[in-house]
């Protein structure tokens, strides 16, 4: 053997060896990292990495305080950490990877790095960094990274943010995946305060602001301010956390405490400051058009009323004179907002109240965690699931309802939140009268909804879709078996009975809107029974004007068919109120009247409208100052839903309810609503205490508006639905 050949099997024996090293080398990296993935998912499940920006308010009550409640719920685990802190290994463990207000180039390569491992990526916004002003000390820092935030909002897979001006903003420029989630208050927090440690000021009008230095934002309103404390004296104060306007350094009516606080013991420094009004001003700028709500969201849920500048960031949740004041930011509109706080004592106690109530139904940590899961993991969850069971290219879920389509518990109850459902891929809805359903139609479907069905035929239907092995719902709003067969609509509805009880025995799930209703048909018919309310859009009316009254008179109104037996014991105690008020009171009847009422002077009538969406958009602009809600005491009533209470708090009319459990098992008296005893001298008192009680109706209207925006929105009766479907 030559010698050549010699040096080239040793040199092959060499590059053999260190290939073999390098191999070993590579082998024990990838084996390591596999381990490290391994682990972190072990510990963690399914979960999502956050990535902390510091100690920022907004990663508080945006991120941590949802996720907390999610991660207690099981819905998902996360983790949390800082951008140095990170390596790939954890973005490759996690599920859903979550940026908050990050900017750097460091961490936009974590974002390509986890799309291209096909990872649920989210950028959490909530400032508008483009619009911010090039001179100022954030706007350098932001210019300067301006790119790779550019780069952020367009290779996001969701973009979210809290406030729906900046999302409309992103969708049309940036990115169409946008999702606007409020930021979260924890009510614990402020619940453990003891009412005697709220500061009291029995001599004095108290005014404050909590924030940021904001000059700009200040310089129309401190004119206003300097007006009111010369014109108040010593009776009105001012206090400023955080900053104050240099020209009201050195007033002797104003203190200022300059220390930050991490968001526990500032939101409960503020909850005890007792603050009488609360400052919320903000000049006309996009960067101030895309903020989020977060003086609204804290000052009402402290208790506080707040004057809010009329701008996108508060118009959306602030309904002037109920839940705040919004004002034009000018120092003309600010002077005259203050001096109408200061002195209408009563508005500042209906503002406060009703602002609170709506920031706990809307801002809650709880409402937060089920956005959350509804609108991402809820999804990912749902997608995941099927293509584990049914593989990748599962259809939406089809559904097909066989229903009377002209009646309104088609549409509010069925149509409305289903058509939501499909619009996010979720299902696909078929519809179809009774006569024209078909054997094709039955196989097709995944899920059969049968809707205030007791036909014969119908059940067949029933029977038949159990041979197909599809899943079956039965939704009814009234229990028929109570009807009372001395009627004529009970005597028609008496050969149907035997069909009723089957579709309640044997439908695989019954769907009914009152919870008396669900537990009589739980214990006598079927223990699967789901009590879903019906909703609201309120899409419909929310942008409408309520027309103003130019009389003083007093309107009472009734909506609904024409129930003579609901208002035998009603109709003398009407009587007797429009002959002792005389022209201070008009009753009017929007669909039905009694027949004894028929022809008052002091009764009119508006017809009933057959479309429910402009019937609900005419019945809105109705200027009643008090709703009537009269059932007789019978099983038939008790069984029945909470419509007038839905309608009326959607429409700001405060009502009158008899003492049944269609309205006793949800208003409060007193505070959403007033309950009466069904008696002539029970309806008298309480029609008579309402009309002689303009503060007592008008707290009633705004909370229970407020309430009804939150327990009867779409929005929840999808979640209801949603769920349900995902069960079935």
């Amino acid at each position: 053997m030559s010698r050549f050949v010699r040096d080239i099997q040793k040199k092959r024996q060499i590059y053999y060896k260190r290939g073999l090293q390098r191999g070993s080398a590579a082998g024990f990296a990838q084996g390591k990292n596999d381990g490290y993935i391994k682990g972190i998912q072990t510990a963690l499940g399914r979960h999502a990495l956050l990535l902390n920006p510091g100690p920022i308010p907004s990663f508080e009550i945006g991120i941590l305080q949802p996720f907390r409640e999610l991660r207690k719920r099981g819905t998902i685990n996360y983790h949390s950490k800082m951008l140095h802190e990170l390596n790939r290994g954890m973005v490759e463990a996690a599920d859903t990877i979550i940026f908050v207000r990050n900017v750097e180039p460091e961490a936009y390569e974590y974002l390509e790095w986890a799309n291209a491992k096909g990872k649920q990526t989210i950028y959490v916004i909530d400032d508008n960094f483009i619009a911010l002003h090039a001179n100022s000390e954030h706007g350098k820092y932001y210019g300067d990274h301006r790119e790779t935030y550019l780069k952020f909002l367009k290779s996001a897979g969701l973009l979210v943010v809290n406030s729906p001006f900046f999302q409309e903003f992103l969708q049309t420029q940036y990115n169409p995946n946008v999702l606007s989630i409020p930021a979260s208050v924890d009510f614990d927090l402020i619940d453990e305060i003891e009412a005697e440690t709220i500061e009291r000021h029995d001599n004095q009008i108290v005014i404050g602001y909590e924030g940021t230095a904001k000059p700009a934002d200040f310089a129309l309103v401190v004119p206003a301010l300097q007006q009111i404390l010369n014109e108040y004296g010593n009776s009105v104060r001012l206090e400023f956390f955080g900053y104050v306007p240099r020209e009201l350094w050195n007033h002797p009516q104003v203190s200022f405490q300059e220390e930050w606080m991490e968001y526990r013991p500032f939101i409960q420094k503020l909850k005890r400051s007792g603050w009488d009004i609360g400052l919320a001003p903000l000049k006309d700028s996009l960067f101030n058009f895309s903020k989020t709500n977060n003086k609204f969201r804290e000052y009402s849920a402290c208790g506080i009323a707040g004057i809010y500048s009329a701008s996108p960031a508060y118009k959306e949740n602030v309904v002037h004179e109920k839940s705040g004041l919004l004002v034009q930011h000018t120092t003309r509109d600010w002077y005259k907002g203050i001096k109408e706080m200061i002195e209408n004592r009563g508005l500042r106690q209906r503002i406060r109240e009703t602002a609170e109530l709506y920031s706990r139904i809307h801002f809650s940590v709880a409402h937060s965690a089920n956005t959350w899961t509804r609108h991402i993991f809820q999804k990912q969850m749902f997608q995941k699931g099927r293509e584990l069971m049914f593989g990748a290219a599962r259809q939406p879920i089809k559904i097909l309802v066989i229903s009377p389509l002209h009646i309104s518990s088609y549409w509010v109850g069925v149509y409305q939140p289903l058509s939501v459902l499909c619009q996010e891929g979720v299902c696909e809805l078929t519809a179809l009268e009774l006569e024209n359903v078909t054997d094709e139609a039955l196989q097709a479907a995944d899920l059969i909804i049968f809707n205030r069905q007791f036909d014969p035929l119908a059940y067949m239907y029933l029977e038949r879709a159990k041979e197909l092995g599809k899943r079956t719902v039965y939704l009814i709003d009234d229990h028929f078996l109570a009807y009372p067969e001395n009627t004529e609509y009970g005597r028609w509805f008496s050969a149907y009975k035997g069909t009723y009880a089957l579709f309640l025995q044997y439908a695989n799930t019954v769907l009914v809107g009152a919870p008396y209703f669900a537990d009589i048909l739980r214990n006598t018919y079927n223990p699967n029974v789901v009590c879903i309310p019906a909703s609201v859009d309120f899409d419909w009316i929310n942008r409408l004007e309520k027309p103003v009254r130019a009389d003083s008179r007093v309107v009472i109104g009734y909506e609904g068919s024409q129930k003579e037996s609901d208002f035998e014991v009603v109709v003398p105690a009407l009587l007797q109120i429009m002959s002792e008020y005389g022209d201070r009171v008009q009753v009017e009847f929007f669909g039905g009247v009694p027949s004894t009422l028929l022809g008052h002077p002091q009764v009119s009538h508006i017809q009933h409208e057959a479309d429910y969406k402009t019937f609900l958009q005419r019945f809105y602009q109705c200027t009643w100052d008090i709703g009537l809600a009269p059932l007789e005491d019978s099983e038939w009533n008790r069984c029945k839903t909470s419509n007038k209470f839905r309608e009326y708090s959607a429409c700001w009319i405060p009502g009158i309810y008899s003492a049944l459990p269609p309205y006793s098992d949800i208003v409060v008296h007193g505070e959403t609503g007033y309950i009466t005893p069904h008696t002539t001298a029970g309806w008298y008192i309480a029609m008579k205490q309402m009309i002689d009680n303009p503060s007592m109706r008008t707290r009633m209207k705004n909370k229970a508006g407020v309430f009804a925006r939150g327990y009867f929105s779409m929005e929840q009766c999808v979640e209801s639905w949603r769920n349900h479907i995902l069960n079935l």
